[in-house]
């Protein structure tokens, strides 16, 4: 089995490798950020002398879902996108504004959604529930009783809409990373990791499920250092 390769370069000085990579693969499966698929595929074209998307597949983490979905299946839910679950956050917190008890003054904040987002991303993948985050604040002083209040009073009521019928990007990665192996898609694939500034816990979940299918995985991660040394 081929080692991951990892580098890390400003964004400009990535392309070679990445090109590098597509060039010696028959087979190169390309992962980039969401706002970065068109840019990617234009480098291929400009600096690959085969033409750059001839047997490449370039994917998005939303495409890449969609690939997945399309081809192995899974639950007949609706996806909620980033932007549909910030606004219904931002929703629930104007609905329930009255009973929240640290963040009350902070409801109409445009950034208080993804904060909130974020904290029950980060409480999540740290194995807590609305439930368990309640129980664990207990005896701590009363702002931070407070503010686990809200954020738990908020989860509650998202995941009422989600068990209506709806999960949102993060639920829908990890049911695809789950059915990685069924779709056939990673299989003998050079799979690219390009573009991203860390490997977050997404893409950590990527690399684990496609390690015992791709024939190798190249990540080329940004850095506005940059890193004259592969790893």
């Amino acid at each position: 089995k081929n080692p991951i390769k990892v580098f890390v370069s400003r964004a400009p000085a990535l392309i070679p490798g990445v090109v590098e990579t597509v060039s010696k693969s028959d087979h190169p499966l390309i992962l980039v950020p969401e706002s970065f698929t068109l840019a990617a595929e234009q480098a291929l074209v400009q600096n690959t002398p085969r033409g750059g998307l001839i047997g490449t597949s370039v994917f998005s983490p939303t495409s890449l879902v969609r690939e997945i979905r399309e081809r192995a299946g899974f639950l007949d839910r609706k996806v909620i996108t980033g932007d549909g679950r910030h606004m219904i956050l931002s929703l629930l917190l104007l609905k329930n504004k009255e009973s929240l008890l640290f963040y009350r003054e902070n409801t109409a904040q445009v950034s208080m959604a993804e904060k909130l987002a974020s904290q029950i991303d980060d409480l999540a993948d740290g194995g807590f529930t609305a439930e368990s985050l309640l129980a664990a604040s207990c005896g701590m002083k009363d702002s931070t009783v407070f503010k686990c209040r809200d954020i738990a009073l908020i989860w509650n009521e998202y995941q009422k809409i989600l068990d209506a019928g709806y999960v949102d990007q993060s639920t829908a990665w990890s049911i695809a990373m789950g059915r990685l192996k069924e779709s056939g898609l990673m299989q003998d694939m050079d799979l690219v990791i390009y573009g991203f500034d860390c490997i977050n816990m997404e893409l950590t979940d990527l690399i684990a499920s496609a390690y015992p299918l791709a024939r190798s995985i190249t990540i080329g991660l940004v850095s506005e250092t940059g890193c004259e040394d592969d790893h």
